[in-house]
């Protein structure tokens, strides 16, 4: 089924959106970005994300979308324990090319925007030309001091995370580029990996007219400048657009003269839904 909702979903460099998804349920709308990390992002979304997120959408189209988000991550870390493809190597810890994944759910009702996420893909909503909400990196750190998200126009999560409950697998992230360190220096994300669960980090927002939710897959807000590049993109006024998106992007790349979206290929997805 497809949303009756305006929504962009694009993979930047790829020739499909890989690793998002929208569909129509009929309590609202789900939207979902997930990226796998089997041989690098791009394959990662096509063979890992594509296939979890539809996973986690047959968990979701029930009547109360909000009490499957823990279930719904939890089937795909199943998943990747059980899938001939992925099962033989579950038990290496120390293989790179282990199967894990990041993503970020949405389930949009009539009044409300309800977003679950593992790791650090990242979810705005913006309200008039700002940053009104925002996902925070679900890591290792941000769950030991029991969840609880810490920007200032972060909502509170529905659910706050116990420590002893979580078993996401710690994926270490690269330092951020200077001058954007801030609090995720030296901490490791979260991903779904083998037969392993604990609780998704959520947040709950109002949902009104002319609100925009913006995913992001982790490397592209991470090469973002993490959220001051969506800030700088926003800050000329009008519509947030994938356009706007990569122009930032492009321009952050020159300043430290390193690569551009147009010589690198593909850094991941983007998902833009008018509300």
């Amino acid at each position: 089924m497809e949303t009756g909702l305006r929504v962009t979903r694009v993979c930047i460099g790829a020739d499909a959106p890989y690793g998002t998804r929208t569909e129509a349920t009929p309590w609202g709308t789900l939207v979902g970005l997930a990226t796998g990390s089997e041989t690098g992002w791009d394959v990662g979304a096509r063979c890992i994300g594509d296939p979890a997120l539809a996973l986690m959408f047959e968990v979701l189209r029930g009547e109360e979308p909000g009490a499957g988000l823990a279930e719904a991550f939890a089937a795909v870390s199943r998943w990747l324990a059980e899938d001939p493809r992925f099962a033989a190597r579950a038990d290496d810890v120390e293989d790179e090319g282990l199967p894990m994944m990041t993503g970020v759910v949405a389930a949009i009702e009539a009044e409300r925007i309800t977003v679950a996420w593992v790791g650090h893909d990242k979810a705005y909503v913006l309200r008039d030309g700002r940053v009104f909400a925002e996902s925070e990196e679900h890591s290792w750190r941000m769950a030991l001091r029991g969840g609880g998200l810490t920007r200032a126009r972060t909502p509170v999560e529905l659910a706050p995370v116990e420590p002893n409950a979580v078993a996401w697998r710690t994926w270490a992230l690269q330092h951020p580029r200077t001058g954007h360190a801030r609090t995720l220096l030296n901490s490791n994300t979260l991903a779904i990996c083998r037969d392993v669960r604990g609780p998704p980090a959520v947040m709950q927002v109002e949902r009104r007219p002319g609100d925009v939710l913006v995913l992001l897959g982790g490397g592209i807000h991470r090469e973002l400048g993490w959220d001051a590049g969506v800030r700088a993109a926003l800050a000329g006024g009008g519509a947030l657009t994938v356009a706007r998106i990569v122009a930032e992007f492009d321009r952050g790349e020159a300043v430290e003269g390193v690569r551009t979206i147009g010589g690198s290929g593909a850094y991941g997805p983007i998902v833009i839904v008018e509300l």
